[in-house]
């Protein structure tokens, strides 16, 4: 038993031992990346600062791109809004509708509405 606990106690020992090697080189390695990061982002910084400090000729064009691109943004995120809201009254519209008519509408892959005769029984149809 003693042979064992002392084989147990020096496996525990070199265990722990490669468990600090492992910490320490981690937090070595997490030193390196937040370094590496600090210097980007001071590379960032002073390249805005840079920017910053020209004419104003040159300002008044990034102010125009900007304004611009910005301007694009706002309208290519408003179609996509009114895209994403017809697309919910689409499915609100599917929804409402019956089995049978949801699978006429996949199969013909029309996005429109079934008229109102359609909602209404139909002997020739099945699912109706």
């Amino acid at each position: 038993l003693q042979a064992v606990q002392a084989a147990l106690e020096q496996t525990a020992a070199t265990l722990l031992d490669e468990i600090r090697e492992l910490d320490s080189a981690r937090f070595t390695e997490w030193g390196h990346l937040i370094t590496h990061t600090a210097n980007q982002t001071n590379e960032k910084v002073l390249a805005a600062v840079d920017a910053a400090k020209r004419n104003p000729e040159e300002l008044d064009d990034v102010r125009h791109m900007y304004a611009e691109a910005r301007d694009r943004w706002l309208t290519e995120e408003a179609k996509v809004r009114m895209e994403i809201q017809r697309l919910r009254h689409e499915l609100e519209d599917m929804q409402n509708q019956s089995l049978w008519q949801r699978l006429r509408w996949a199969i013909s892959g029309n996005s429109r509405k079934i008229s109102e005769g359609d909602n209404q029984h139909n002997p020739a149809d099945p699912l109706s």
